[in-house]
């Protein structure tokens, strides 16, 4: 009976380690919780960032008509200057180094 008890006790034991292990776990994932992620308050500065954000996006529309669209000016009365989208840019490129390096 002594090996019995004795088996009986290390089965406690190993199911009290597993308990404690996991609560070791939970206790430290709330700690975690509670100390880093705390609720986060609006930056003082959330107007400006918020109007930033939109004039980005503003460029950023500009940057994509002008780099998918065609445009002539003229400059100074003699100078005329074409810009051509960027797709049609790179396939003249290609055209044109084909045929000066066959």
């Amino acid at each position: 009976m002594s090996e019995e008890q004795n088996q009986e006790a290390s089965d406690f034991q190993v199911l009290y380690s597993a308990i404690g292990f996991i609560g070791v776990i939970l206790i430290f994932a709330l700690i975690l919780i509670v100390a880093y992620l705390p609720k986060k308050e609006t930056p003082v500065d959330h107007d400006l960032i918020q109007k930033r954000k939109a004039t980005l996006q503003e460029v950023q529309a500009k940057q994509q008509t002008i780099a998918t669209s065609y445009d002539f000016k003229v400059e100074n009365n003699q100078k005329i200057v074409t810009r051509i989208p960027i797709e049609r840019a790179k396939e003249l490129l290609v055209k044109e180094f084909k045929v000066t390096n066959p």
